[in-house]
Order: C-alpha cells, then sequence, then structure tokens
C-alpha cells in the first residue's frame, strides 16, 4: 500500500496526496540516539504542515508517554512498549487522513494500550477519516474498528 515493495498482483490506489498518509509498519523507523520527543519533533519538520510543541507534547501524554522515564531518553535505551507507542505517535503527529498501522496493540503494555484505543477513537473513529489496521486477532480490533475482513492466504475469507 504505501509503495515500499512492489506488488506481485493488483494495485493500491488513493485520493489523497502521500503526505496525507500516517503509518507505522513492522518495525518502526526512527532515529536511535534521539529521545522519543527529538524523534516526535524531526518528524514534524518533515510533515508539510509542521505540527507544533503542543501536538507532540499531546501525544506523548496521552500515549503514557513519560517525558522523565521514556521522552528523553535515547530511543535504544527504551522498552519495547515505549518504542511501539513513540511509533504510532509518529504516524498520527500530522491528522494523517490515512492511517495504516500494523499491528499496533501487539507491543504495548495495558495502560498504553487503552491510552491509544481513547486516543484513536476520537481522532479516527468519529472523523470521517480512514484508517487500515492489522491484527492477529479480530478481538484486538473490537475497541478499535466498525468493519473489518478476515484475509487468508490474500483473500477475503
Amino acid at each position: 500500500i504505501l509503495g515500499l515493495i512492489h506488488l506481485n498482483d493488483g494495485t493500491v490506489t488513493w485520493n489523497i496526496p502521500r503526505s496525507d498518509v500516517g503509518a507505522t509498519i513492522d518495525a518502526p523507523a526512527y532515529h536511535r540516539e534521539l529521545s522519543i520527543r527529538g524523534n516526535l519533533v524531526a518528524q514534524a519538520n518533515l510533515l508539510k504542515q509542521a505540527p507544533g510543541p503542543l501536538r507532540i507534547s499531546s501525544l506523548m501524554q496521552r500515549l503514557k508517554i513519560d517525558e522523565i522515564t521514556a521522552g528523553s531518553r535515547s530511543m535504544r535505551n527504551l522498552l519495547t512498549y515505549q518504542t511501539q507507542a513513540a511509533a504510532i505517535a509518529m504516524a498520527m503527529l500530522g491528522h494523517p487522513d490515512l492511517l495504516l498501522l500494523d499491528e499496533p496493540l501487539v507491543a504495548l503494555n495495558l495502560e498504553c494500550r487503552l491510552a491509544f484505543i481513547e486516543l484513536f477513537n476520537e481522532e479516527y473513529r468519529s472523523s470521517g477519516k480512514t484508517a487500515l489496521i492489522t491484527a492477529e486477532s479480530k478481538d484486538d480490533l473490537a475497541d478499535l474498528v466498525s468493519d473489518f475482513i478476515h484475509i487468508d492466504g490474500g483473500k477475503n475469507a
């Protein structure tokens, strides 16, 4: 969907600019020596309409990224759930019209998971924006989506 690898078959089209797409897939991309805040600032500077420091602070607070224990330490020294929360914050940073999340709940601890669900529902579920979320279990999607499809072997099952 993001064009990072070539399709074996079919096509993917959308009617929005790529700058209006936020995503986190497989292993999050971040600068290992920067803090979560530093990575969010760097990401914000790459966006067409750079979100300000209030958006960064808000996402960190909402996703339970504590400034002292995670927000100011380098990414290489963080726990898996903290880097996953950072990846979600980076994907949601610019309020993208299309949000692609690859198993966002898997690595989150319970507190971050509940915080993400609340944030997602406020910003996406009722906004008319589109999100595509992958999950191993439909139970993981219950609090996030209104519709889902089950794909098995590349086909809608």
